[in-house]
């Protein structure tokens, strides 16, 4: 009972969501595009960092290794 309790909220406040970009934006594609559009953003603006991150980590397990043999 308390799945159906909760399954139902949760879709209660999905459509209040769905409902109220509908009503902001004039549309759910307007409220979909906006989302996509703010997640590219943020990939663009992350990925740099992370790749930058991962090169760092790969750097320093070679140097690590290079280390070892010596």
């Amino acid at each position: 009972m308390r799945n159906y309790l909760r399954n139902g909220s949760i879709a209660l406040v999905g459509s209040l969501v769905a409902a109220g970009a509908h009503a902001e934006t004039g549309g759910i594609a307007a409220a979909a595009g906006a989302a996509l559009d703010s997640a590219q953003s943020d990939v663009t603006i992350t990925a740099p960092k992370v790749m930058m991150v991962v090169a760092t980590v790969v750097g320093v397990g070679i140097l690590i290794g290079l280390m070892r043999k010596a």
